[in-house]
């Protein structure tokens, strides 16, 4: 549910960029047993083209969360690919390896980022906003968790 203002607001800019509409769906927690019923708000049909967008990646199992729920519900779906905001360039647990290159190898599905966190934290250090006490709490985080 948290997902339905970034893809409307998508939604919103792609059509005001390129003139075209485009549908998208979110997910209910339980499915519905009336109305339009099942797990999905809006309509994906066979044959549709999906886009998965999330604000973060992190270790990437709600969008193979998200893209199994999509083919057991719809089936015949082609993923384009997976665009998040921020790409905080994280590792997966076990084995260290990035988490975004697993996911696009066990789904043969590409991610794609508005920006990284080194986008990030270059602009915090270029406007000043990045104090040594929080600049500190980043690297240790990104020694733990970061690639």
């Amino acid at each position: 549910m948290k997902g339905i203002p970034l893809v409307t607001a998508i939604a919103l800019e792609y059509y005001r960029l390129f003139g075209k509409s485009v549908r998208f769906t979110g997910n209910r927690q339980i499915a519905k047993e009336h109305g339009e019923g099942g797990l999905l708000l809006g309509e994906i049909k066979n044959g549709d083209k999906i886009v998965i967008l999330d604000d973060v990646f992190t270790t990437g199992e709600t969008k193979k969360q998200t893209r199994d729920m999509l083919l057991n519900e719809v089936g015949d779906i082609t993923f384009a690919g997976v665009l998040i905001g921020i790409d905080r360039k994280e590792m997966e647990e076990e084995g260290g390896y990035n988490a975004i290159e697993i996911f696009s190898s066990d789904t043969n599905i590409p991610v794609h980022s508005v920006v990284t966190i080194d986008d990030v934290i270059m602009v915090m250090k270029k406007t000043g906003i990045l104090t040594p006490d929080w600049e500190e709490e980043i690297r240790q985080y990104r020694v733990k968790y970061g690639c």
